[in-house]
């Protein structure tokens, strides 16, 4: 399937310059608050308020696309003015939403995803109504899709509810067979000691890339150092990617464990969200040999699944993608 622009789609060794990234989790309407003043209870408290398209795959799926890789968007809004809106931002960006290629599926039973996003200076809490996105059909990834894949993304949000862990369970079943890569992101640690740590680590085995925060870190380790906790994931997965906001992140892969610091944003902080999921996204675009000017021929994915690809350099796009992040509202801001 082309791309707007007519660039086609394709896989290395296709004799097309970029590969294609598959992305399955959710997509969202985010209403950001940035708060202006402390809550006043039972009264009111001045913030600006923003509603703006959202969900962390769905936010790794443009940041992607922006850095210059080929991206397949798999999941389910539903089949209302905003998701019918959220599924034409994602296609405007670049993004395959339709099939073959990929399918963001509309559903008339039930609503489309909305988080509310409080932003206070560099924290944030989300209070989350996942809607369509918890009720995907189970073929929605056909294998024909994801064998056209360089690779997939997959975030931990897909695991922790049955309808799209069904979905997510497949699609990593088939990656083995297929021998297609996949990452993961661990997405939230108290949703993460919910489920369970040691179910989710099972629900990944064979993942070539990991992407904890901090606290999903500790939580999969139980390791308050950022730096054990990383060498201990490593222990199971080829690259490990721990993100540690302001402080840049930790890369662990081949045996060493390297520091990389974060990038000064170009202008003022304004937004945490969205953050770690540009970080994934620049990533993934640098283990496949895509910079952020979207120029570079195709990497090998099975070096980059198996540590061999350079992830101190992909860690380095990584922050540079992130600085970017923060300084738009919401997730992706606009193009």
């Amino acid at each position: 399937m082309d791309r707007p622009g007519g660039v086609p789609g394709g896989v290395p060794g296709g004799g097309q310059r970029r590969p294609r990234l598959g992305v399955f989790g959710d997509v969202v309407l985010d209403i950001v608050v940035l708060h202006r003043e402390d809550a006043a209870p039972d009264s009111d408290s001045r913030a600006a308020i923003t509603p703006t398209a959202g969900g962390s795959a769905a936010n790794v799926a443009v940041w992607a696309a922006r850095s210059g890789l080929e991206v397949a968007f798999f999941g389910q809004a539903g089949d209302d003015l905003v998701g019918r809106q959220l599924r034409a931002d994602l296609a405007a960006e670049g993004v395959a939403v339709d099939r073959p290629a990929g399918n963001l599926h509309l559903a008339a039973s039930a609503p489309t995803g909305i988080i509310i996003v409080n932003v206070h200076g560099s924290s944030r809490t989300m209070v989350t109504d996942r809607g369509a996105n918890l009720s995907p059909p189970p073929d929605l990834i056909p294998d024909e899709a994801l064998a056209a894949c360089a690779w997939l993304h997959l975030t931990a949000y897909s695991f922790f509810e049955p309808g799209p862990r069904e979905v997510a369970r497949r699609a990593v079943t088939a990656c083995r067979r297929l021998g297609v890569p996949f990452s993961a992101d661990p997405s939230s640690y108290r949703l993460l000691r919910e489920y369970g740590p040691e179910r989710f680590l099972a629900d990944v085995d064979g993942a070539a890339v990991l992407f904890p925060n901090r606290d999903e870190a500790r939580e999969l380790t139980g390791r308050d150092d950022p730096a054990e906790g990383a060498a201990e994931l490593a222990r199971r997965f080829p690259v490990v990617a721990v993100k540690l906001g302001p402080d840049g992140c930790l890369v662990a892969a081949r045996g060493a464990l390297r520091a990389v610091p974060a990038v000064r944003p170009d202008g003022l902080a304004i937004d945490p969200t969205g953050a770690g999921d540009a970080f994934a996204a620049g990533f993934l675009a640098g283990l496949l040999g895509v910079g952020l000017s979207g120029a570079g021929e195709a990497a090998d994915t099975q070096a980059a699944a198996s540590g061999a690809a350079d992830p101190q350099a992909a860690a380095q796009a990584a922050v540079r993608l992130a600085a970017r992040a923060v300084r738009v509202i919401g997730g992706r801001g606009r193009g």
